[in-house]
């Protein structure tokens, strides 16, 4: 729900922001559909990609809009090793868990 509402404030003060599914081929133990008014895009993979070429389908994405990016990998920490080698124009903004 933290990206959604996000997503939601941004897209109602004129950001473009979208949500970018980057493992659509992986099961969620308790899918939640995403609400009709968010912005969502899937990163073209399927369960065959490598990992080299997931990552290289998500630096494209981050870095092939034209405009700064942010980025907020959120829970996906197999993608988020890719931060330092993106371009100047995707910044990132790490999240921290800790559910104890």
């Amino acid at each position: 729900m933290f990206a959604v509402h996000l997503v939601r404030a941004l897209v109602a003060r004129g950001v473009r922001a979208e949500i970018l599914v980057s493992r659509p081929d992986e099961p969620v133990a308790d899918p939640l559909p995403f609400p009709g008014d968010i912005p969502v895009r899937s990163l073209a993979v399927t369960p065959r990609s490598s990992w080299r070429e997931r990552w290289r389908r998500l630096a494209d994405a981050l870095s092939s809009g034209g405009e700064p990016t942010i980025w907020i990998p959120n829970y996906d920490w197999r993608h988020s090793g890719i931060a330092p080698t993106l371009p100047p124009s995707v910044r990132v903004v790490g999240i921290a868990h800790s559910d104890d």
